[in-house]
């Protein structure tokens, strides 16, 4: 969270009512009031934003929303007094991030093609190769974790459609159906489904089954 710290009594109190996955760094506005942080949400997408807080109602609002990662610590300018009139400028990191994904073939162990998403962090929690080449992965396009497949002609279709986190794709032996972990029901547990996204069962009842 982010808290601030009353410097003479010791006492802290949260600036905001929002909880963070990842908070990287801050920095106070003039009026002492508002503060630009750079900052995840806990829950999606595995991406930095940059974000504006009131720390007088512990609202924020989010300033960037694009797929690029905000890695930097927000930094503004100071302004004399002779350039109050102007608007107050902000540098910061972005880093741009894609996936890429790298194979070879049996005809040819030593050649490698790439498939490239173009989002980042796809296949991150888990992927895997059909013998067709299709590709199997993990992906936060959206704002949950889902199993989607891709081509290598860059088509790519959702094969799961959960809230949550839903991970480590495997693909069964006779190539009809996914193994993953998901936690759709609320603890991560192993479901089964189609290898054309139907028919979604669970196979566990663990509290942590990955």
């Amino acid at each position: 969270n982010v808290v601030g710290l009353d410097v003479q009594s010791g006492v802290e109190r949260p600036l905001t009512n929002r909880q963070w996955g990842h908070v990287l760094g801050l920095e106070w506005l003039d009026d002492s009031v508002g503060m630009i942080i750079s900052a995840k949400i806990r829950g999606t997408a595995p991406n930095h934003h940059l974000h504006y807080l009131d720390t007088s109602t512990g609202e924020d609002r989010q300033i960037t929303s694009d797929d690029h990662d905000y890695f930097g610590k927000p930094t503004l300018s100071r302004q004399t007094k002779a350039l109050k009139s102007r608007a107050t400028r902000l540098v910061t990191i972005r880093r741009q991030i894609q996936t890429s994904f790298w194979f070879n073939t049996r005809e040819n162990p030593d050649e490698f093609e790439s498939y490239s998403t173009q989002v980042m962090q796809d296949g991150y929690d888990g992927m895997g190769l059909l013998d067709d080449g299709k590709v199997l992965y993990s992906s936060r396009l959206e704002d949950d974790e889902n199993i989607w497949m891709a081509d290598l002609k860059g088509m790519k279709w959702k094969l799961t459609n959960n809230r949550e986190s839903n991970r480590d794709p495997v693909i069964t032996p006779d190539g009809r159906s996914i193994i993953f972990s998901s936690s759709l029901s609320g603890n991560p547990r192993i479901h089964r489904i189609d290898i054309d996204g139907k028919n979604q069962r669970t196979l566990t009842s663990g509290r942590l089954d990955k």
